[in-house]
């Protein structure tokens, strides 16, 4: 018997600009915010790319991987 999968966690836009607020103005590691929020570092990083343009903000708003526009 296989097991399921858990599904994916989502987050609100308004969690993910905060997220990338915190990174961007504090002094603290990604990583240190990152486990106060209970999210991956990369994911993070991901969200920050989203906001700076590179990945679209299509990501950053919907979280869909990678779009590029």
């Amino acid at each position: 018997m296989s097991k399921k999968r858990k599904p994916y966690k989502t987050y609100t836009k308004e969690f993910k600009l905060e997220a990338v607020r915190l990174m961007r103005e504090s002094n603290r590691p990604a990583a240190e915010i990152a486990m106060e929020l209970g999210i991956r570092r990369n994911q993070l990083y991901k969200w920050y790319l989203g906001y700076l343009g590179y990945l679209g903000t299509r990501y950053l708003i919907q979280g869909y991987k990678y779009y590029v526009p």
